[in-house]
């Protein structure tokens, strides 16, 4: 078949050109638009709180316009008091009572696995482990010790506490028994089947210098296990006892010989042996951590497996914190992020790659829903420390929920009085209004990004090099550093041309059917990005094109593609559907979803100053002159857009969301 006939034949599912009879919003949609019933709404992240009290629920929820709260078990001693499961146990029944959802938060504070350190208390021989290479040491340059030190279990804002070994399946078997079975039992089936998700907290292989938190937060962190200041800074990598038997059994070979290669080396030899130790460790880490939580919840009853992984922004830390970030969150039911930034310009900057990552992987794993964990930490914590206004708060929501993100887990204070009048109750309610009207609009729709990036983790895995260092600042292979580079580029460039796309890895193109892989148009490799031979075979079988196609871009040498106007144009007919707004604007985010035969587009105006121009619909069929719809999350406003030939005039005040939905043919 001829390929442009091909391409268009794709297009025209999505773009048709007659209208169905009938008003631009369809009646059924409006109910839950005019009232967001609380499956639609924002939960509130309440630690430890006392929920007993009937009035502290309904406080949530008719005065704050939350839809749920996220629990866990609070008080001296966490899980080990049983009157905190009492008190925990009424609360969570009462606030069930009131209509309010419900998620629990599996760990006392944070990273997940330690259970308040009840993991380590009761199997102390599960600490985490690394592998280090003292290259002054030659008679014994590696060795295996607890890993601890330099690490993010004595750099985070919660404890500096030892951590569980989320390689060891014993350690992940002791904190499921501790947490979550133990939730299951006090709780009772009818209570507990009411909990819609457990969310995992920030877990890593921890073995990787993530520098030091400030010291102005760090000096209020209390120090539950001693640090070690003679302990030797030295390159890591995470490890456990039967890492070796695994590389043997898996490859035919032992590993012992080529520790060398793991830290150091650029032959072909080298780097093979560190694709391997990493391919091993991201399956076993995916395994071991994350599909045990999974599979346990799925055994037990009715709470999905939801949480969100550590620096999802950085990628040099994704290798030795994950070893495949899209691999850890496609383990989870439910994929998640957090952003503890609310100045919703920073979407045109790195903020997009924790919410591309995750509602990346939702979107391959068949999953709608996508969680959040919400906050202006950089706005309270930072600058003139204050919170952050409504309007902020609501623009940083709607550009996240352009990408995909559904559920919202708030750590947004509710009344900071005299100091921000204009954070309180009526604020908080305004913002789960608009949260909610969004979801009852797009949560039963179906993005539609139709461009995939590529994630270069094989160029990721086969160069990073441990280092003694914070891994997120140090020097990295030119191959490495020029994939990252490339990469975050052409995202960016993508996000700022309001180009919506797909983050994906060569293990889910091999996974995915063909008939799946024929919802993207095109396909953008990075700069210095390897991805094998069968993968992009697999793309060009299912898209019945060369791989020398235009649906194939390659980055690199002089194919410059991390400008929005460069990548806008090798795109071409594969970027559609999509709305072209002119004059661009690196600050208008855009989501595009599809649901009963209508396209619905979401833009946000991410910055201070009012946008004005012409909106054109990239569709590549003829436009029918019906009126689009339009509505307003601010202030609940349906209404109207006369457009002619898919284009038409538009204005967005500062930070404005406006939905439009157009209507396609069946």
């Amino acid at each position: 078949m001829n390929r442009t006939l091909l391409l268009w034949g794709i297009l025209s599912v999505f773009c048709a050109a007659a209208v169905r009879a009938g008003d631009p919003v369809p009646a059924g949609w409006l109910s839950d638009w005019a009232n967001p019933p609380a499956a639609l709404r924002p939960l509130q992240m309440v630690h430890g709180r006392d929920l007993t009290d009937p009035a502290t629920a309904r406080y949530f929820r008719d005065e704050c316009g939350l839809g749920g709260v996220v629990i866990n078990v609070g008080g001296p001693g966490y899980i080990r008091s049983d009157e905190n499961w009492k008190r925990f146990v009424e609360g969570a029944r009462t606030a069930s009572d009131a209509g309010l959802r419900l998620w629990i938060y599996d760990e006392e504070g944070y990273p997940s696995l330690e259970a308040g350190g009840v993991v380590l208390e009761e199997a102390p021989e599960l600490v985490s482990k690394e592998l280090v290479w003292d290259k002054d040491n030659p008679d014994e340059p590696f060795v295996v010790r607890d890993c601890y030190e330099f690490t993010h279990s004595c750099n985070n804002y919660a404890a500096c506490r030892r951590y569980p070994n989320p390689l060891d399946p014993e350690a992940t078997q002791k904190f499921l028994e501790v947490t979550h079975a133990r939730y299951k039992k006090e709780m009772g089936d009818d209570l507990y089947n009411k909990v819609e998700a457990f969310f995992t907290d920030e877990p890593s292989m921890m073995a990787a210098n993530l520098g030091q938190i400030p010291e102005d937060a760090r000096k209020h962190v209390v120090t539950i296990d001693p640090i070690d200041p003679d302990k030797k800074n030295l390159p890591m990598l995470p490890w456990c006892s039967d890492l070796e038997e695994k590389y043997r059994a898996r490859y035919g070979e032992e590993l012992r010989p080529h520790f060398t290669s793991l830290f150091t080396g650029d032959s072909d030899a080298d780097k093979q042996i560190r694709a391997r130790y990493w391919r091993l460790i991201e399956d076993l880490y995916a395994e071991r951590y994350f599909e045990a939580i999974r599979s346990w919840c799925h055994a037990a009853g009715k709470p999905l497996s939801s949480g969100h992984t550590l620096h999802e922004e950085t990628l040099n830390g994704h290798v030795p914190l994950d070893g495949n970030k899209m691999r850890t969150l496609k383990s989870l039911d439910l994929p998640g992020l957090d952003n503890l930034n609310s100045d919703p310009a920073s979407s045109a900057y790195s903020a997009w790659l924790a919410p591309a990552f995750a509602c990346s992987a939702a979107q391959i794993i068949g999953s709608r829903r996508v969680m959040n964990e919400m906050s202006d930490h950089g706005q309270v914590n930072g600058g003139d420390r204050l919170p952050a206004p409504l309007d902020w708060m609501q623009a940083s929501a709607a550009w996240q929920m352009a990408w995909g993100v559904t559920d919202f887990n708030l750590y947004y204070g509710i009344n900071y009085g005299e100091k921000a009048p204009y954070r309180n109750e009526k604020s908080h309610h305004a913002y789960c209004d608009f949260v909610g009207r969004i979801n009852a609009i797009l949560l039963p729709a179906r993005p539609v990004r139709p461009v995939l990036l590529y994630y270069p983790i094989e160029t990721m895995q086969r160069e990073f090099k441990p280092v003694a260092e914070c891994v997120n600042n140090a020097p990295q292979s030119d191959a490495m550093t020029r994939a990252v580079r490339s990469f975050v580029g052409i995202g960016t460039a993508l996000t700022r041309a309001q180009i919506p796309f797909t983050v994906i890895d060569g293990e889910s193109i091999a996974e995915l059917s063909e008939e799946r892989l024929r919802d993207w148009n095109a396909v953008i490799v990075p700069d210095s990005a390897d991805p094998p031979t069968e993968v992009l075979d697999r793309l060009a079988r299912a898209w019945n094109v060369s791989k020398n196609s235009d649906r194939f871009l390659y980055a690199g040498g002089d194919t410059a593609l991390d400008e929005p106007e460069a990548v806008s144009a090798a795109l071409g007919a594969a970027a559609r559907p999509r709305l072209v707004c002119e004059p661009r604007f690196d600050y208008l985010a855009q989501g595009t979803f599809e649901r009963d035969g209508k396209l619905i587009v979401l833009l946000t105006n991410t910055w201070g100053d009012p946008w004005e121009g012409n909106v054109r619909l990239a569709c590549g069929t003829a436009i029918s002159p019906a009126p689009w719809g339009t509505l307003n999350p601010q202030t609940g406003e349906v209404g109207s857009l006369e457009q002619s030939g898919g284009e038409a005039r538009l204005r967005l005040d500062a930070r404005q969301t406006l939905l439009l939905v157009i209507p396609l043919e069946q």
